[in-house]
């Protein structure tokens, strides 16, 4: 029994090193456990108070306009005039280039005189068989050869009143009108005295955009089309301004599903919102929630503070000090808060967990 006792004293004086570490390892828990004994454990906690739970449709989306206006022109001449540049208001009406106009009013000269040498030659051929403005059905002694000249003059003359229709149209349009008003956000970079080829007439172009005409386009999943409604209240946030909330409404629901990449089908709505003197511009991305449900006035907590266990809520409470695990009966479930209908009061001190987000949106648990 002695052997037995006097070896492991025998092995620590062979072993100082391991000996030392040993008695430090030994005091250090035993510091611990002295220091620590009798504290009181600390929570971060929040008391219960009513409030509102919200329920929302989340979508992405950008900032479409309703009136915009991409505009040629319609000819290769030179250009003799450009009275606005990018950034420039302009109003519906308003003249903004225009083309070398000399060439194109010869040509409407040129066609009028064509006009009347027609118009001359399909009267004289009436005169010449007393047609009189009759039909030629209802002339009589006409041979198939005398209705076929006149015809033919009739023909020519239709043809050369187009001509002078087409070189009229193609002198109106060589100012270059707006038919909106708005903003200019493409010049087209169009120089007075340039020549323009017809490469310039088909890819270069001067834009307007109306920026009171905005909208907010938000892609809705097809899974949520059913619970959206026009004049629903929105929430949008917008990547460019991620301080600020602007409010709208829902104003157009499409009638169309998008088939996205993946095969996924999503339905575009128009949202309008209030911009103030925010310097919006088409394209903006940003994302909306769509409210679609409002409780307000009922018990309230953040969602992330409760946990699903067995099937049930729960959530822990502080009680006489300690941590304690209560059940609860959730009604409503909102975007960031849950409505509970039992388990807790006004003024319970919940336990606030150091790591939250465990409770997901759950439509079986929302109130009817």
């Amino acid at each position: 029994m002695k052997n037995i006792i006097k070896k492991p004293f025998q092995f620590l004086w062979h072993h100082k090193v391991l000996s030392i570490i040993l008695i430090v390892v030994l005091l250090g828990i035993g510091g611990y456990v002295m220091s620590t004994k009798g504290k009181k454990e600390s929570f971060d906690t929040e008391v219960v108070k009513n409030g509102t739970v919200t329920v929302a449709l989340e979508s992405s989306g950008k900032v479409k306009a309703k009136k915009s206006a991409q505009l040629y022109f319609a000819n290769s001449a030179r250009v003799t005039w450009v009275g606005v540049k990018k950034g420039d208001q302009v109003k519906a009406g308003q003249a903004l280039a225009s083309l070398d106009r000399r060439e194109l009013e010869k040509t409407i000269k040129q066609k009028l005189s064509t006009y009347k040498v027609a118009r001359w030659n399909l009267e004289q051929s009436y005169d010449d068989n007393s047609v009189k403005g009759k039909p030629l059905t209802e002339v009589g002694l006409l041979s198939d050869a005398e209705k076929r000249i006149i015809e033919k003059n009739q023909f020519t003359m239709d043809s050369t009143v187009w001509d002078v229709e087409i070189a009229t149209l193609a002198l109106e349009q060589s100012v270059m009108t707006s038919p909106i008003e708005g903003v200019i956000v493409d010049d087209g970079k169009f120089v007075a005295g340039e020549l323009l080829t017809a490469q310039d007439v088909s890819g270069r172009s001067m834009r307007v955009l109306d920026l009171s005409s905005i909208y907010f386009q938000a892609d809705l999943d097809e899974s949520e089309y059913a619970n959206v409604r026009v004049d629903m209240p929105v929430t949008l946030t917008l990547d460019a301004f991620p301080d600020k909330e602007f409010k709208g409404k829902v104003s157009y629901i499409g009638k169309e599903g998008v088939k996205k990449t993946g095969g996924g089908i999503q339905i575009p709505v128009d949202i309008t919102f209030d911009a103030g003197d925010m310097p919006f511009v088409p394209e903006l991305s940003g994302d909306v929630e769509i409210i679609s449900e409002e409780k307000p006035d009922v018990l309230v907590i953040d969602k992330k503070y409760a946990r699903k266990k067995d099937g049930a809520y729960v959530i822990d409470i502080l009680k006489d000090g300690k941590k304690v695990e209560q059940p609860i009966e959730v009604g409503l479930v909102g975007i960031s808060t849950l409505e509970i209908k039992g388990g807790l009061a006004v003024g319970d001190t919940i336990v606030i967990p150091k790591q939250a987000g465990v409770v997901k949106d759950d439509t079986s648990h929302r109130s009817q």
